[in-house]
C-alpha cells in the first residue's frame, strides 16, 4: 500500500490477502464507504460479509461457494467413493455476493 499510494482497487487472490488489504487501507486513513476505492476477492466468510454489507463498503466484489452445496457434494463424492461407485465430478459454482442475497451466505 505504502509503495503504491495511488493504487484504488484491490484484488485479492483470497479472502485473508484481500482482508490485510482492507484493514491497511482503513489504518491509513480510507473511509469504510470511500466511493474511490474498491476491494474485494474470489472468497467470503462471515467476518466478509459483515464488512460487505457496509452501506457503499469500498469491500464492493465478493464470491462465494455456497457452503451447504459444497458439503452436500463432496459428501455424495464420498458415499460414492466407500460404496465402489464411480464418482463424477461435480461442479458447484461460485456465487456472486451482493447487499439483495447475502444473508443466504453467512455460515451459522
Amino acid at each position: 500500500l505504502t509503495a503504491v499510494p495511488d493504487t484504488k482497487v484491490w484484488l485479492g487472490t483470497s479472502n485473508d490477502n484481500a482482508q490485510g488489504a482492507y484493514q491497511a487501507l482503513l489504518d491509513s486513513g480510507v473511509a469504510k464507504d470511500d466511493p474511490t476505492y474498491a476491494v474485494g476477492s474470489p472468497d467470503a466468510t462471515n467476518e466478509t460479509l459483515d464488512i460487505i454489507a457496509i452501506p457503499d463498503s469500498i469491500w464492493r466484489l465478493g464470491f462465494i461457494v455456497p457452503a451447504k452445496e459444497l458439503a452436500e457434494a463432496n459428501a455424495a463424492m464420498l458415499i460414492a467413493a466407500a460404496n465402489g461407485d464411480k464418482v463424477e465430478d461435480v461442479v458447484v459454482p461460485a456465487q456472486r455476493v451482493t447487499a439483495e442475497n447475502i444473508d443466504s451466505f453467512y455460515v451459522k
